[in-house]
């Protein structure tokens, strides 16, 4: 299931660089986006939304650490920028 759930967020739901940044209403839309994809049981049970926002805070931060690997790679910022990751490499 952690599988579907990274494959179904990467492609349905806008995750923030910083989850701070993150919004309730697009929280929100996340939730209805994994349900109407993954059909989750108890979707509007507190747990299991804590649960989700911990998966994808995870998601989150994976991303930006795996962005900072990528661009510490170059040793200048213009190099970095012309070497962007792959879109789907990061998550």
């Amino acid at each position: 299931m952690n599988k579907a759930f990274g494959v179904i967020s990467r492609e349905c739901i806008r995750i923030p660089i910083k989850w701070k940044d993150m919004e309730v209403h697009d929280f929100k839309l996340a939730l209805d986006n994994l349900d109407l994809h993954m059909e989750i049981e108890d979707i509007g049970d507190e747990a299991i939304q804590e649960k989700i926002e911990q998966l994808l805070k995870n998601r989150s931060r994976n991303a930006r650490y795996k962005l900072h690997n990528h661009f510490k790679k170059f040793t200048t910022l213009e190099e970095a920028q012309r070497n962007k990751p792959k879109e789907n490499s990061l998550t």
